[in-house]
């Protein structure tokens, strides 16, 4: 999803807001299955929040111009809600939300972010911006940045012996 488009095989649109709904659901059932609870009603957000705090590299992909606490809860409510419930549209809040990447990444360069310990550069940025003659903020994620922090963020939680056992017992609990 991340190379698209790709006009030479009659692959025209780019996937880039599929790739970010992709990650963010990722890290979504991983924080399900950390708590071996399908019922997120009501806790979803704080699964979602500590699963990300816990685990993304924010020392190494900081956010620009908020702090991780901020970008872990944005990241959910304006980001994660919107694409999984409402085709990506908020229509409250002083702000603009984008999803880009800056050209369409080789495989080349994809395999070596993806074996990287270096953070291919920032994820999540805000900016002020002037919109309709107001100042609001400006949230851009960059999803090619955002698949690597994942990646590192999943291996690092696949790390951790306790918390495989308790995803391996969630999924022996509901049947997988």
């Amino acid at each position: 999803m991340l190379q698209l488009p790709k006009p030479e095989v009659g692959l025209n649109a780019s996937c880039h807001i599929s790739a970010a709904n992709s990650l963010l659901a990722l890290v979504s059932g991983l924080a399900a299955l950390r708590e071996s609870n399908f019922d997120t009603t009501g806790v979803a957000r704080t699964k979602f929040i500590k699963v990300m705090l816990d685990y993304y590299p924010w020392s190494q992909q900081p956010p620009y111009g908020t702090t991780k606490e901020v970008a872990a809860e944005d990241l959910y409510d304006n980001f994660r809600n919107p694409l999984s419930h409402a085709l990506g549209l908020r229509t409250r809040g002083n702000f603009v939300i984008n999803i880009g990447r800056v050209g369409v990444p080789s495989s080349q360069y994809l395999e070596r972010i993806s074996n990287s310990d270096t953070s291919p550069g920032i994820a999540l940025t805000y900016r002020d911006v002037e919109f309709k003659g107001e100042g609001i903020k400006e949230k851009t994620l960059d999803v090619v940045n955002f698949y690597w922090g994942v990646r590192q963020m999943v291996s690092e939680l696949t790390s951790d012996s306790q918390e495989v056992t308790k995803i391996e017992n969630a999924l022996e609990t509901h049947g997988v």
